[in-house]
């Protein structure tokens, strides 16, 4: 009963959906329909002895939101983006590292998405950067 009373709680359940701008998000930033249309994958790649863990293919509207993350500043798909990356079963892991970008890049942008969405996922997972 109190949770409608909290101003974050209502903020987001009033908030548009980010790709549809017309669905109300529930659990994500997302409505539901957005949610379910994004090219899921959610498999681990072996090459030699590296894991690699993929969330989706690289394909609308996941490959557009990455973009307009990193290059066209739209740092609140962060959020969106830190969801559908814990949708992976993540092993037992010591520390996130972030992948460095060129001082080029970093002057740039004014920021390293990686690291970022790092910081993010590091405070959701509570696993250290």
């Amino acid at each position: 009963m109190f949770k409608f009373l909290n101003p974050q709680y209502l903020f987001h359940l009033l908030s548009p959906c980010l790709l549809c701008e017309i669905g109300t998000r529930e659990k994500y930033p997302l409505c539901k329909e957005c949610w379910e249309q994004l090219p899921w994958l959610k498999q681990t790649i072996q090459r030699n002895d590296q894991s690699v863990l993929v969330a989706c293919h690289y394909a609308y509207p996941i490959n557009r939101i990455i973009q307009q993350f990193k290059y066209e500043q739209k740092l609140h798909y962060q959020t969106l983006l830190a969801e559908v990356l814990q949708q992976l079963k993540f092993p037992k892991v010591q520390a996130i590292v972030p992948m460095p970008i060129s001082k080029q890049r970093l002057t740039e942008r004014g920021f390293n998405q990686s690291l970022l969405l790092a910081n993010l996922l590091s405070k959701q997972l509570k696993i250290p950067v």
